[in-house]
């Protein structure tokens, strides 16, 4: 093992966060080709390095998906990203793991750099999550009017929603707005339903910004100002109050300029402020109405954070002339599809 690279991405980081490298010990991981192990081969080469290790350890920073999903049993590395997850493997249930990419990682993905110290973080004890300065949830059926009233003072709104689904029938449970990357507010719509909400959309003079936007923006057209799948009038009357949002998903994607596959999901993206803090939202049904609402206001704080943060790109040429313009025209088409001249289809 390279002692400089260890050093550099591993070791030190520990020492700042008050781990000393004297109580760290660092063991090799088996492959079977240079890069990979199967299940079997690594099963048993991790019986054999339990012996290894002190039985003073009770933490493992694992530099390894594979490695990662085997001594944890998770199946999905994404979820755990940022997070300590006990071990689950025979041998390995007392001990506490979080998941950092190999330092090798960073010649064509430098953001696993960001990766590497949130795992740090999360196994020292020093990791963060969103602070949230002011918050008020609109639980009770007619606190939605007042809740929306006070937004209209600020200039800038981050927006996100939470649906049942993912298609355009689904329908919204719950809105949430941040004016800063620590205050918002969360609605019920499920409760106070949508009368005051369109009223706020129309009215609101301000610069509305979300995160993949093309959903957000096609399921309150399609749930505020339609009133059935063909009705083309109310589409083209919603859309008009969705012309000029930001999309930090788009800005995300500039500003990283990536030669590789990048996530750019909001919880991946915004994961160094906000933490892992990600909800199973495809079953909402299994959460309370509190916990829905609280998920959905650190959504908009995420986006308000990415706003800030990739602010720049907001006045670069491709977002301007080409990226956020197109949003108007593809919003439409995933509503009523993409028009074609039948005659050239013909040919």
């Amino acid at each position: 093992m390279e002692s400089a690279e260890i050093n550099n991405y591993y070791l030190d980081p520990l020492a700042k966060e008050g781990v000393p490298g004297s109580s760290v010990l660092v063991l090799p991981l088996l492959y079977n080709p240079p890069t990979k192990i199967i299940a079997k081969t690594a099963k048993a080469y991790l019986t054999k390095l339990k012996a290894k290790i002190p039985d003073s350890v009770n933490k493992l920073i694992i530099a390894d998906s594979s490695y990662f999903k085997f001594i944890t049993r998770t199946t999905k590395v994404s979820d755990n990203y940022g997070s300590v997850v006990n071990g689950g493997l025979t041998g390995y249930t007392r001990h506490s793991c979080v998941y950092v990419p190999n330092y090798k990682s960073l010649f064509k993905q430098p953001e696993n750099k960001q990766l590497i110290e949130l795992g740090i973080k999360a196994i020292a004890g020093t990791g963060t999550a969103v602070l949230i300065s002011s918050a008020e949830y609109g639980f009770q059926h007619g606190s939605d009017r007042e809740l929306l009233d006070s937004l209209y003072k600020y200039p800038v709104l981050a927006a996100d929603i939470e649906t049942t689904g993912l298609d355009l029938e689904a329908e919204i449970v719950s809105i949430a707005f941040a004016w800063t990357k620590h205050d918002g507010v969360a609605i019920d719509l499920s409760i106070n339903g949508i009368y005051y909400l369109k009223k706020f959309l129309e009215t609101y003079k301000g610069k509305l910004v979300f995160h993949n936007g093309l959903f957000d923006a096609k399921l309150l057209i399609r749930s505020l100002w339609m009133k059935h799948a063909a009705d083309h009038k109310g589409m083209m009357e919603g859309l008009q109050y969705f012309k000029d949002f930001d999309d930090t998903m788009i800005m995300a994607y500039l500003a990283k300029n990536a030669t590789t596959k990048v996530s750019l999901r909001l919880k991946e993206v915004a994961l160094e402020y906000v933490g892992n803090y990600a909800i199973e939202i495809q079953d909402i049904a299994k959460y309370t109405k509190a916990e829905i609402l609280r998920y959905n206001l650190i959504d908009a704080l995420a986006t308000f954070y990415l706003w800030e943060k990739y602010y720049a790109e907001t006045t670069s040429r491709p977002y301007l002339e080409i990226f956020q313009p197109s949003l108007y025209s593809l919003i439409k088409m995933m509503l009523v599809g993409l028009p074609m001249d039948s005659d050239r289809v013909q040919e």
